[in-house]
């Protein structure tokens, strides 16, 4: 199947928790929502210049939530494409995103390294966390409990965040280049998955603060994901190669 109409590049895209639906950012400036199975369009919302940025559904897959341009966080209706949530800025450029799937917190990321956490049972309250990184943080995971965040970054380091504590607990080294994707397991709380300039992808036990496995491609790794059941990792370069991996 081969989803088209963008007039420019895509940013971004993300499945529902549901797995019906496809939500796409573009550098034009819009999102388009698509139905996979019925392999038609839903919606198409249209934002203001670079405020689609990153994407994240919320838990029901009702309300689709942008991240980009001054920081500006807006969560849109699917269906309808109203505005549904207008949350604090992430200040300068938020460019990552992501979404608890117990539906409590928001984990934002800047480009300057800085975390926000968003506590959407509690009037979305928003704390900030300065200085996570050193760089710009590229992408953001809850793990499979929902107890932890973890962040990448271009300074190569992997931080995890402990929500509970309310505090950074670790971090982690062995990529030699930026940090670009994370991905947590969908079952083991201790186990994550990174992809890296660097040509590599990493498995780690944040339990034991080790990594497990290192998977070396032939060029830059974009993005990384757990399949279903955990037990292979899907890894996309910017050669065009997605390749599997039992893990």
């Amino acid at each position: 199947m081969t989803l088209e109409n963008h007039n420019m590049g895509v940013i971004d895209l993300q499945f529902n928790p549901q797995g019906n639906r496809l939500a796409v950012s573009s550098m034009d400036s819009v999102i388009k929502i698509w139905n996979v199975e019925e392999k038609n369009l839903v919606s198409e919302i249209q934002c203001k210049p670079m405020d689609n940025w990153k994407l994240a559904f919320n838990p029901d897959g009702k309300e689709i939530l942008t991240a980009g341009e001054l920081g500006k966080i807006q969560g849109f209706d699917v269906e309808e494409k109203e505005v549904l949530t207008k949350l604090a800025s992430a200040d300068i450029f938020a460019t990552a995103i992501a979404y608890s799937t117990n539906g409590r917190f928001l984990a934002v990321g800047n480009n300057v390294g800085h975390l926000y956490i968003y506590d959407m049972k509690e009037d979305k309250k928003m704390q900030k966390i300065e200085d996570v990184h050193h760089k710009q943080i590229r992408d953001i995971a809850f793990t499979a409990d929902n107890n932890k965040i973890v962040t990448v970054a271009d300074d190569f380091t992997i931080v995890i965040f402990d929500l509970v504590k309310f505090q950074k607990i670790t971090s982690l080294s062995g990529h030699k280049g930026n940090i670009n994707c994370v991905n947590a397991h969908p079952k083991d709380k201790s186990k994550i998955v990174t992809g890296s300039y660097d040509r590599t992808v990493k498995v780690w036990d944040i339990e034991s603060k080790t990594c497990t496995q290192t998977i070396t491609l032939a060029s830059n790794v974009w993005s990384v994901k757990f399949s279903h059941d955990g037990s292979l990792v899907g890894a996309a370069t910017d050669s065009g190669v997605v390749a599997l991996y039992k893990v």
